[in-house]
């Protein structure tokens, strides 16, 4: 059982990845990541760019102080943004979605998160899922 977290920058505002991606794998290795990987994610249409990100995911044991951790260390730096946090034990439940990801998602797994979004907040992780939205 482990928890998944994807985070992102924007690179229009701040182009210095390799700074940026050292100190949050930095900071991930610290709270014992089990693994990391990047991806730069560019969409548009024509000549138009519409999402010019780089997207990094992280694995972490199920130890909830680790990506506690982690989750206020990202919040710190303003110019990341979570767009994820999962779970996957047996079968994966999406534990928080910002509203960038929503809309990058099926319609149907989006509406199904929408409904169960009142039971994350007082279930097993709800110590995450409060971290998350303040």
């Amino acid at each position: 059982m482990t928890f998944h977290i994807d985070i992102s920058i924007d690179l229009r505002k701040d182009g210095n990845v390799a700074r940026h991606k050292q100190l949050v794998v930095g900071n991930a290795e610290k709270n014992n990541a089990l693994d990391y990987y990047g991806n730069y994610e560019m969409w548009g249409r024509g000549r138009t760019i519409t999402r010019n990100h780089y997207v990094m995911s992280f694995t972490f044991p199920e130890i909830e102080k680790n990506i506690l951790r982690f989750i206020q260390f990202v919040k710190q730096e303003t110019s990341w943004q979570i767009e994820m946090v999962g779970i996957e034990q047996g079968k994966y439940e999406l534990i928080f979605a910002s509203r960038k990801y929503l809309t990058l998602m099926e319609a149907e797994m989006a509406r199904k998160y929408i409904r169960t979004k009142k039971q994350l907040k007082i279930g097993k992780y709800k110590n995450i899922v409060s971290q998350l939205r303040r």
